[in-house]
């Protein structure tokens, strides 16, 4: 009667925390809705951004000409949150529809913050831990500000966390189901963001490692969303396009990578370990695009066949491209403007070897990391702070960042000099942090910080264990 009775009460506390994760949560992002405020009537709550237009073309495409295109491509992004939007279009007018894509992004936020708070409760069973990781997802801005924005990575945190859970799940329980909603949850979150198939192989490799040659039939259950779904996609992009496209073109905003004049500016700029990100200040990609014309060339990005001219050129030309209005002379200016910025890069690559493979490198993490966040300087959004209360809250966001970066990233290289006795979990977290940052920022050469929010779900777990263990030596000398 005893255990019946806790059980009920555990229950209902359950119910209690998820209903108050989801309420915090639509809360949360009606502020932020509010701040961003791009679109400033009463009825509109979301945001819409230069990503936004293209996931809202699909949709619309779809439902008007029922066919998955947006500006005659059929395969720039992966086509899950569009087909969400699409079902709610099909119910409801665009402005309503957008507005439930926010509230349906904000209800998944706070039911994943109450399984990330349940997860940290499996890997370790203290309410204290479980408390702390509650209140730094709920509060961890860098995450959050994603949920009043009509973009894809809201909805795949939380089901990346889901995934998580349930994965967790089964290596306490060894139910099979648990695995398999495992194996369901990080294939959506994968036709959301494509780039999480890193998490997918680690996670398949971490499976085969525990349970070695019985481990077929749990990788099966594991996979097996993920493979129908992507079957289902590469089946449907090659009837469409007669070619074997396994997630999207390689692109950048839509566009195919290579074959635009601000890709081949974008891919020269990143070769050299610089900022393409438009809206951060005083980066180079910033200045080659004319949103700013203050910048000092650095050393090294000048050779004995590239000078400063060469890098006005390039610049000019792209400033030209931009401006022409003809389409003919647009699109001789459009080739000019790859071949230059071609040139560039491989002059770069055969001139200055060791830049090009290493110092670029080490310039990305420092650009990443030594960053102060989605949102810094604080110049660079000027719209955000009008009175001091918003301000107040984007410093928030600054400090949610820098703790859950310091004392995570602590936390990590704690454990690789010390090796504690932890749970094993926690040692999977650290490598899905350390492979996904590794991909992106070396692999990829991305310096884009939304692309980076989904570590601080893992970086926040590692946050809130090193202020577990400081609070338990604290009380203990008390």
């Amino acid at each position: 009667m005893i255990n019946v009775t806790r059980c009920i009460n555990l229950r209902y506390q359950s119910v209690v925390l998820l209903f108050l994760s989801i309420s915090l949560n639509l809360l949360l992002t009606s502020v932020f809705s509010y701040l961003f405020k791009v679109n400033l009537e009463l009825t509109t709550f979301y945001n819409i951004g230069g990503d936004s237009q293209e996931y809202i073309g699909y949709a619309e495409n779809l439902l008007n000409k029922n066919k998955y295109i947006y500006e005659g491509n059929e395969v720039g992004r992966m086509p899950l949150y569009s087909i969400i939007i699409y079902f709610l279009m099909m119910i409801f007018d665009k402005h309503w529809a957008l507005n439930l894509v926010l509230i349906l992004q904000s209800i998944f936020h706070g039911i994943a913050t109450f399984y990330l708070s349940k997860t940290a409760y499996l890997i370790r069973p203290k309410l204290k831990f479980q408390i702390i990781v509650f209140i730094i997802y709920q509060f961890c801005f860098v995450t959050r500000m994603y949920d009043s924005m009509i973009l894809t990575e809201s909805l795949a945190h939380s089901f990346i966390i889901l995934n998580i859970y349930f994965f967790i799940k089964y290596f306490k329980s060894l139910s099979y189901k648990y695995i398999f909603y495992s194996g369901l949850f990080i294939a959506l979150s994968i036709f959301l963001r494509p780039f999480f198939i890193i998490y997918f192989f680690i996670l398949s490799a971490y499976i085969f490692w525990n349970f070695r040659l019985k481990s077929l039939k749990i990788l099966t259950l594991f996979t097996l969303p993920f493979f129908v779904m992507e079957i289902s996609w590469i089946t449907r992009n090659y009837v469409s396009t007669q070619k074997i496209i396994f997630f999207q073109e390689n692109t950048y905003s839509g566009m195919v990578e290579n074959n635009t004049p601000y890709l081949a500016l974008w891919n020269y700029v990143k070769n050299t370990g610089e900022d393409i990100v438009w809206w951060q200040p005083n980066s180079y990609g910033q200045w080659l695009l004319n949103i700013t014309n203050t910048y000092k060339i650095p050393e090294h990005l000048l050779s004995t066949s590239v000078g400063i001219s060469e890098i006005n050129t390039g610049k000019k030309l792209y400033q030209l491209y931009q401006k022409e209005e003809d389409l003919n002379k647009k699109n001789i200016l459009s080739r000019q403007v790859i071949q230059h910025y071609n040139y560039l890069d491989s002059i770069y690559k055969t001139e200055k070897p060791l830049e090009y493979y290493f110092f670029s490198r080490i310039r990305l993490f420092k650009l990443v990391l030594l960053r102060s966040g989605p949102m810094i300087p604080v110049k660079s959004y000027p719209y955000i702070y009008d009175n001091k209360l918003e301000l107040l809250i984007k410093l928030s966001s600054i400090a949610t960042y820098q703790i859950t970066l310091i004392l995570g990233m602590s936390f990590l290289i704690f454990v690789v000099i010390q090796r504690p006795n932890i749970e094993k979990e926690i040692f999977l977290f650290i490598f899905l942090i350390i492979c996904m940052f590794l991909f992106l920022n070396q692999v990829l050469r991305y310096t884009e910080f939304r692309l980076y929010s989904s570590i601080f779900i893992f970086l926040g777990i590692l946050t809130a264990y090193v202020v577990d263990l400081f609070t338990d030596k604290v009380f203990k000398k008390n």
